[in-house]
């Protein structure tokens, strides 16, 4: 008898499942683990840059979802963490990267305005030789803008991407 009760207990546990009510996100979860689009997109222009046509200025241009802002280059408040742009694998290469200016944005988290870049910015970044132009590589530069996206209340995870252009 027993065993019978157990095996419709079986049986009906997949339906029970199913029917069961989603469990709820728990107050204060960050943002950034729910699925959701990415609050910045980055283009870069010229697509592609000839090493041997050095010095060449590429345009990264960063679109900011509405509502959403991420920190300008020298961001005041304590653990912000700035937009900046850096060479990866770029031996024998330097760059100079040119921000625009951000704006001052007052929120609830700092005593002080916050520098902050919206909407559409452009960063400027020009790639030259650099001085130890004896250094030989087989290994092609790599561009990479890091930033935080936050809105008005939180913060999400800090992002490293790949400007969406190549040197050859």
């Amino acid at each position: 008898h027993m065993q019978h009760a157990l095996l419709r207990a079986i049986e009906a546990a997949p339906q029970q499942v199913a029917e069961a009510p989603p469990i709820a996100r728990p107050i204060g979860e960050p943002v950034a683990d729910v699925d959701q689009p990415e609050p910045v997109t980055l283009k870069a222009s010229p697509g592609e840059v000839a090493l041997a046509d050095l010095p060449a200025t590429i345009q990264l241009t960063l679109t900011i979802a509405k509502d959403h802002h991420i920190n300008g280059p020298k961001a005041a408040a304590e653990g912000l963490l700035p937009t900046s742009v850096r060479l990866e694998q770029g031996k024998g290469y330097e760059i100079q990267v040119k921000y625009p200016d951000p704006v001052k944005r007052k929120y609830a988290f700092s005593d002080e305005p916050v520098s902050v870049y919206e909407g559409q910015v452009t960063i400027e970044v020009t790639v030259k030789k650099s001085a130890d132009t004896e250094a030989k590589t087989n290994t092609k530069p790599v561009l990479v803008v890091e930033y935080q996206a936050c809105t008005d209340k939180i913060c999400l995870r800090p992002k490293e991407v790949e400007a969406p252009m190549s040197f050859k």
